[in-house]
């Protein structure tokens, strides 16, 4: 059964409650988060590092305690445990994790504006041509996002698939 973990980080906004979160984090985590110039990058590491923490609780750790080792790809697992599969993943407002009892993902991603270069340089020429015939407004840019995840999900797959090929 896989567990959700979704976050609204507006609410570190506030010294006390960042504090109170930053406090519970592992001194990695801790170091991971002040690396960040940025506030709202910092909250959505610290975002992020709250939805590991539940996670690390759901199956009885101590999250302050507990090590992670990162793949090769960057991915992290926590040490020793094979058996846990979790994913983490923040943007804009919002931070989120996953985890369950096989490997997991989970993405969200803050829609702004479509960016007229990015659909150029990473669509093929059809998606391209599909978001330039549209008038609405509203219903290219709902496509142009639709087009970016669907895009992403496929090079994540793309990229396991030639990752797992090369073991």
């Amino acid at each position: 059964m896989e567990h959700i973990f979704i976050l609204n980080i507006n609410q570190l906004k506030d010294g006390d409650t960042f504090r109170y979160y930053f406090n519970e984090m592992s001194r990695e985590r801790q170091n991971k988060i002040m690396q960040f110039k940025m506030e709202a990058d910092r909250l959505r590491s610290l975002g992020a590092g709250i939805a590991l923490h539940a996670i690390l609780k759901q199956y009885g750790l101590n999250p302050r305690e507990t090590c992670l080792e990162y793949g090769t790809n960057g991915k992290a697992s926590v040490a020793g445990r094979p058996d846990i599969h979790f994913n983490l993943t923040h943007s804009g407002c919002y931070a989120a994790g996953v985890c369950g009892a096989a490997p997991v993902g989970i993405d969200i991603e803050e829609i702004g504006l479509m960016k007229v270069k990015v659909a150029r340089r990473f669509f093929h020429d059809g998606e391209y041509r599909y978001l330039e015939q549209m008038e609405d407004g509203q219903q290219k840019q709902e496509a142009f996002f639709r087009l970016w995840g669907w895009a992403w999900r496929c090079r994540s797959m793309h990229l396991k698939s030639a990752f797992r090929a090369r073991i």
